[in-house]
């Protein structure tokens, strides 16, 4: 067994100012004392009592580097989102939010008002939303079917309006020949028709001049939805 120094005792002994792998501990048995070079020290659950405090750190880093692994990406993110919108923060001061209070609190019976009316209405836009929906696909069919025959429709339209066109210059042709002029200028002849019944025929054609532009009117409004 090491003989021991009884000149020198641990609290005459200097206090390392710096410690690395080529230092020494000095460690003391029972049977006797020796030095550790700490670039051999190894402690674990056998040689040191506060290795179950060390494991419970070990542990509680490792979900700490886990955590930051799996989040660093969106806290980059983040970081360039603020770094990026910090000059228009900075220029959001106590004039600028109190400028938006006023107009808030002005704007607020306006908001009460709108609210009052959705609330009001919105079972009938509710009732109008599940008429929509509940109909849907007849409307599809319906618009399948006029997008099918909408060229028959237009030629029916063209057709009605030549052939109204056609009556106003058969009119005009009346009108204008020379057996016409002579009735209405009171002669006439047995062969041709009187003045009276000249007269009723252009009567007919006024009465029911009115029929004719009804159905033109009608043709002409709803050709485009055809």
């Amino acid at each position: 067994m090491t003989k021991c120094n009884n000149t020198t005792t641990m609290a005459d002994l200097p206090v390392c100012d710096s410690v690395n792998n080529d230092s020494y501990i000095i460690v003391e048995g029972v049977n006797g004392a020796c030095k550790v070079k700490l670039a051999d020290l190894v402690l674990g659950p056998d040689n040191s009592s506060f290795w179950p405090q060390i494991q419970q750190l070990i542990n509680k880093v490792d979900e700490i580097a886990t955590v930051v692994q799996d989040n660093s990406a969106g806290w980059n993110n983040t970081a360039q989102t603020v770094t990026q919108n910090k000059p228009t923060w900075d220029t959001i001061g106590d004039y600028n939010l109190t400028n938006i209070n006023n107009r808030l609190t002005q704007g607020e019976s306006k908001w009460d008002d709108v609210a009052s009316v959705v609330n009001v209405n919105s079972s009938n836009w509710e009732a109008t939303y599940q008429t929509v929906d509940s109909d849907k696909s007849k409307w599809n069919y319906a618009h399948d079917v006029i997008l099918s025959s909408q060229e028959n429709w237009n030629t029916a339209y063209t057709i009605t309006i030549d052939g109204i066109g056609a009556i106003h210059e058969a009119l005009e042709l009346v009108n204008t020949s020379a057996w016409f002029k002579q009735y209405t200028d009171g002669l006439s002849n047995s062969n041709e028709p009187t003045f009276a019944q000249v007269t009723a025929i252009w009567s007919a054609h006024q009465l029911h001049e009115q029929q004719w532009n009804s159905v033109y009117n009608t043709v002409k409004t709803l050709s485009a939805t055809w």
